[in-house]
């Protein structure tokens, strides 16, 4: 109600063609147009309303169909953020990026955010965020993250959706992605780390438990983990947990493994 996001009126049926409608408080009275039949009707002043006809309902842009064009998602992957992670950030909306070539594509939100004092970096990190709903992940919005990436090495890649699980589709792309964004820069720094946040990270606000019990058996190691607020950690542990991958350093071991294998082959070669 502060925030003006809901607003109280009542649910009263039409005598006339019996759909229930929301009425605001200010236009109660005694003679009332239906917006469905546009019919007048009487307030049923001789039967009071009971507690059940008092209703809520969103107004501005929460009225917006459709999620609100995927904004739900966004406002909740910055609060997540802001509320979780991050000790001090600027982000904006959809923006657009534009290539050396002209090429543009969009972005559904770009942040910059300091961590906390515990995290082993100081510098911000950048975030470049992809969005949906309950909509699955696509193609195109792989490709937008892979262009993305190339604009900017050492951003963070972030998928936000308000399912709790990934389908197959959508682990093989994101898979793709991270096995690209774990390769190392000159710097020592990933390339382009992937982020993954679902509805147990977007809707944990509104959960009445702690909020690491999200995590079932793993909640002990989520705690620590947040409170170390290393983004690469975090990135590591959500593509472990929803693409079943290994851990980066297990992947790490088996890159080297391979990399051992092929050059005892070469050796060996007469």
């Amino acid at each position: 109600m502060r925030s003006n996001v809901l607003k109280l009126g009542m649910a009263l049926r039409c005598t006339e063609c019996l759909h229930t409608s929301w009425f605001s408080l200010e236009s109660l009275k005694p003679r009332m147009s239906c917006p469905h039949c546009l019919k007048i009707f009487s307030f049923p002043s001789g039967s009071p309303p009971h507690r059940d006809q008092w209703a809520y309902r969103v107004i501005g842009p929460f009225t917006t169909g459709g999620f609100a064009g995927g904004a739900y998602c966004v406002g909740a992957a910055l609060n997540f953020w802001a509320e979780k992670v991050a000790r001090e950030s600027n982000w904006i909306p959809s923006f657009i990026m534009r290539n050396s070539a002209g090429q543009e594509f969009e972005a559904d939100f770009g942040m910059l955010a300091r961590l906390s004092r515990f995290s082993h970096t100081a510098s911000p990190h950048l975030f470049i965020g992809e969005c949906k709903s309950f909509n699955r992940f696509e193609e195109r919005d792989f490709t937008r993250a892979e262009q993305a990436a190339s604009l900017f090495p050492g951003g963070i890649l972030c998928f936000c959706t308000f399912n709790e699980t990934l389908n197959s589709h959508e682990i093989r792309g994101l898979t793709k992605l991270a096995n690209q964004g774990r390769k190392r820069m000159d710097v020592g720094k990933q390339m382009n780390p992937v982020l993954i946040l679902t509805g147990r990270e977007l809707f944990s606000e509104f959960m009445m438990a702690d909020f690491y019990s999200i995590y079932g058996d793993k909640a002990e190691y989520a705690r620590s983990m947040y409170m170390r607020d290393d983004i690469r950690e975090l990135c590591d542990f959500t593509q472990q947990l929803y693409l079943g991958m290994p851990s980066y350093h297990e992947w790490l071991q088996e890159k080297s493994r391979k990399r051992a294998a092929k050059l005892a082959q070469e050796i060996q070669r007469p």
